[in-house]
């Protein structure tokens, strides 16, 4: 998978897509980094029938660990900047002790100004 380092495809993934899809594809992002990285990792949405909300379930080696998404914080997000659902898993990921590395997305990613 190509992880769109180019700000301006990823502005029309982040615009033309839906909450769903740009979960699934902003998770597939980042579990190709980390298989690349050679760690063993998987990220799984699950959805809420309900009500749409997600736990982003991620499994990096032996840890396994869940991000809650509210439906209106991903479409927030996706809309406020295309790597601002990136930046929020990822800070997740730095948050469980995993070692980061160095790499041009995570720059991109890590230089993404959110405001709350």
């Amino acid at each position: 998978m190509r992880l769109h380092v180019n700000e301006t495809a990823r502005a029309y993934l982040a615009q033309g897509m839906k909450e769903k899809e740009y979960l699934r594809y902003v998770a597939e992002c980042v579990e190709s980094l980390l298989i690349q990285w050679g760690l063993q990792a998987e990220l799984i949405p699950m959805w809420n029938s309900g009500n749409d909300d997600c736990v982003l379930v991620i499994k990096i080696e032996k840890q396994i660990f869940s991000l809650v998404l509210e439906a209106s914080s991903i479409y927030a997000l996706q809309k406020r900047d295309p790597y601002a659902l990136d930046l929020v898993i990822w800070q997740e990921i730095k948050a469980q002790g995993i070692t980061l590395e160095q790499d041009d997305y995570l720059d991109t990613v890590f230089n993404t100004r959110v405001s709350s």
